[in-house]
């Protein structure tokens, strides 16, 4: 299934029918061989907005760059680990950057 990969900038807004669902994880090969992961949140009515890139600095190592800079859903801190990313996208999923 291909996603349409969005950039989402500070000056959209999040509707009731925008909050995201769910999330996705994508993972690719570049040309290099080098592993990159996209991060989808997905919203209620079916779209996608892409979140997060991770791309392999090593065999051991990634690197998380905000892919998405709404501002209702900061805080924006630097993530070092996969489990940070998760726990970042679950917190967005279950609402606590909504008001």
């Amino acid at each position: 299934m291909a996603l349409k990969e969005r950039l989402v900038s500070s000056s959209e807004t999040t509707s009731c029918e925008e909050r995201y669902v769910s999330y996705e994880e994508v993972f690719l090969s570049t040309d290099k061989g080098r592993r990159e992961v996209r991060y989808y949140l997905k919203k209620k009515n079916g779209g996608s907005d892409l979140a997060l890139i991770g791309k392999e600095k090593s065999s051991r190592h990634m690197s998380y760059h905000y892919a998405i800079r709404k501002s209702s859903l900061a805080p924006f801190f630097k993530l070092k680990s996969r489990r940070e990313v998760l726990d970042w996208l679950d917190s967005i999923v279950q609402g606590q950057f909504f008001s």
